[in-house]
């Protein structure tokens, strides 16, 4: 009995879509119709469509993205670089060194391996990029240091 009132609401969906016909698609107009339309709501060949787009104010250096004049010469200077950002990296070390840079630790000499590390190279990389500007890119010493400096974060 509880499938007696399913079947009869299935019956009538399918006798209702029996009965159904689609509406035809409305007919394109043709391009003569449509021309005049136009021309008669004041678009087209008339005085009042200007001859080119209306700028409103706009001038074409808005369209135009200049390229940045201090765009960045180095990877390290680019905008996506962030001064201050910790970012892993390997580093394979001699058993010597390793042991020296714990022994170091363990005596309180240094505040921890890890910043002993990037002190000292923090302080050698910049050092050795400006080294190679001044001797294989002819920059001046001033300028090698500026174009090696550390950003500030």
């Amino acid at each position: 009995m509880t499938t007696e009132p399913r079947k009869r609401a299935a019956l009538s969906v399918d006798d209702d879509l029996a009965d159904f016909a689609p509406t035809p698609a409305p007919e394109a107009l043709p391009a003569a119709a449509i021309e005049q339309s136009t021309t008669a709501a004041g678009f087209g060949n008339s005085q009042q469509t200007p001859s080119k787009p209306q700028d409103n104010g706009r001038k074409a250096a808005d369209d135009f993205t200049a390229p940045d004049p201090q765009a960045p010469e180095f990877p390290w200077q680019a905008a996506d670089v962030r001064p201050g950002r910790k970012e892993g990296f390997p580093l394979r070390f001699d058993e010597q060194l390793k042991a020296m840079l714990k022994w170091l630790d363990d005596q309180g000499e240094i505040r921890s391996m890890n910043r002993f590390i990037e002190d000292t190279l923090g302080a050698a990389i910049p050092a050795k990029v400006a080294d190679v500007l001044e001797r294989n890119h002819s920059y001046t010493a001033k300028a090698a240091r500026k174009a090696a400096a550390i950003r500030e974060k």
